[in-house]
């Protein structure tokens, strides 16, 4: 087993992680809509990269797809489409195509042809998707479509698909021009025989107000299962295999203070894991390495100032009660929603022990 930083994991490099993986098989198993949930840095999108290659080895068709950052209908569409057509072409093994997304169409519909598939219903979409490119269809006319596009294309192919969502919390951003889009998203994904959804995201609050508020058009739709980190047992096996596969040890006392640091959060074991095994296991490596630093400065510079206050605040120790900033109930909403301070037992706590750790010592 290696320590990979930095990237999604495939099948063969994910430690653990088996029940999770399980749920997923069973999902499709059983057509459930399923949601994958779990603060930042948990390995959710690598648990669905595992799952979506045992599906895959199974001959099920998976597509999946990150709408982080969208802003209109035409970003969600060709994030879509192109990953439908790079699913299909990987499928029947075509060439792929690095073009812009109207000439790709084109070329993967005569690819296609050429291997004897019809895409009858996929075409009267895709020319309503072109003539809404074109300025002759508005996007309101063709959201329908849009959203039926995975459901038409496993019809053509007479085959099942599951559709994989990632950051599924950034559809709420076409909420502005469409109001009723979630709502209309769960009609059509009802009406769909062919395709199981999987969604998953970071922004948990988000996700949490979306999947479980009876006003809104998701509430119990997706059965849920969440992302956490390595509980104690896991984070000391999880390193300690690491360094015996490269002919190293280390200590367990500096094992142990990795976990306490990290919280057995999976990325930033994998981050200890290569520090301590370039530098003779020397904690400091870890400590003092400016991967994390930017990372974290890069994440604390996007809060307000009164969330970046009660964030520093309740790293100091201090309960919610001590906390004395302006309007401190809709700072913490924020940051919940955003997924970065969760509560338990009515206190407010860092999701991220790093985070909080190195709050503390600045």
């Amino acid at each position: 087993m290696k320590f990979i930083f930095g990237r999604e994991l495939d099948l063969n490099e994910l430690y653990d992680r088996k029940d999770e993986i399980s749920d997923i098989l069973k999902s499709y198993k059983t057509r459930q809509p399923l949601a994958v949930t779990g603060y930042r840095r948990m390995g959710k999108s690598s648990i669905l990269n595992a799952a979506r290659s045992i599906l895959e080895k199974n001959d099920v068709l998976v597509v999946k797809f990150n709408i982080e950052g969208i802003t209109s209908v035409n970003d969600y569409s060709s994030r879509l489409l192109n990953a439908l057509i790079d699913s299909i072409s990987k499928r029947y093994r075509l060439k792929y195509y690095r073009e812009e997304i109207k000439r790709k169409i084109n070329l993967f519909l005569g690819g296609i042809e050429q291997i004897g598939i019809r895409f009858d219903n996929f075409e009267f979409i895709l020319k309503r998707y072109n003539d809404y490119l074109d300025n002759r269809l508005k996007a309101s006319e063709i959201i329908e479509n849009i959203i039926d596009m995975p459901e038409k294309f496993a019809e053509d192919l007479g085959t099942k698909m599951v559709l994989m969502i990632d950051e599924f919390q950034y559809i709420r951003m076409l909420k502005e021009p469409f109001p009723e889009i979630l709502r209309t998203m769960r009609s059509r994904f009802n009406e769909h025989k062919n395709v199981n959804y999987i969604i998953s995201g970071s922004e948990t609050g988000i996700l949490d107000e979306m999947l479980n508020n009876h006003d809104e058009p998701f509430y119990a739709f997706f059965k849920n299962i969440e992302i956490g980190p390595f509980n104690h047992d896991q984070s000391i096996d999880f390193l300690s295999a690491g360094f015996k596969d490269m002919n190293l040890t280390c200590d367990i006392e500096t094992l142990e203070k990795i976990y306490i640091i990290t919280g057995g959060i999976p990325a930033w074991l994998n981050l200890a894991g290569i520090d301590l095994s370039w530098n003779k296991c020397s904690i400091d490596s870890f400590l003092q390495d400016p991967t994390y630093k930017n990372i974290i400065n890069h994440e604390l510079s996007m809060l307000t100032r009164n969330e970046l206050s009660l964030i520093k605040m309740l790293s100091s120790g201090k309960g919610f009660n001590e906390i004395k900033i302006s309007n401190k109930y809709r700072v913490v909403k924020s940051l919940i929603r955003h997924g970065l301070v969760r509560k338990i037992n009515n206190e407010y706590k860092i999701s991220d022990n790093l985070i909080n750790y190195y709050l503390r010592i600045q």
